[in-house]
């Protein structure tokens, strides 16, 4: 004998403080131009490969990843990384093997291989496109987050002059 579905009041819905948002992996290859995404974790996803991330509608709380906390002397000299969101790819970059050793340490997290990373062209470029989205969203403080990430990516690059990055270090 075939028995029938229980009650629609027997299910309990699933609160949403009780769980933890929803984790993007990856939106490589997703055309972002009516993506809307609401409460989720961003702090593992990928950009790269993404087209329209200057169009992504977003609601709720997102989460990106954070630069290692703390102090980390160099060479006698103390430094600390600003508290802002930071993606993925950078991680991955800051934690490559060719990045000198106080540069890279404390990047990777626990339990978290590094990565492919791209290049810093393709760095700056998702950072900048983010930062629109944010603007556009009139979320200033995180449009300013992504606007530092791009300075930091352009400071890094061989392609600008001497003088160049050394205006973008001194801002």
């Amino acid at each position: 004998m075939p028995t029938s579905p229980a009650p629609a009041s027997s299910a309990r819905p699933i609160s949403r403080t009780a769980r933890s948002p929803a984790r993007v992996v990856s939106l490589a290859g997703v055309d972002a131009a009516q993506l809307l995404l609401s409460d989720v974790d961003l702090s593992r996803c990928r950009f790269a490969g993404a087209h329209h991330l200057d169009q992504i509608r977003r609601e709720g709380v997102w989460r990106f990843g954070a630069p290692p906390t703390g102090v980390h002397w160099r060479l006698g000299i103390p430094h600390w990384w600003s508290r802002r969101m930071v993606l993925a790819e950078e991680r991955s970059w800051r934690s490559l093997p060719s990045r000198p050793y106080a540069a890279r340490r404390d990047w990777t997290e626990r339990g978290e291989a590094p990565g492919e990373a791209p290049g810093l062209a393709t760095l700056t470029s998702l950072y900048r496109q983010l930062r629109k989205s944010f603007e556009d969203a009139k979320d200033e403080p995180g449009a300013a987050d992504f606007s530092y990430g791009e300075m930091e990516m352009r400071r890094h690059s061989a392609v600008l002059s001497r003088g160049e990055r050394l205006l973008l270090h001194l801002y």
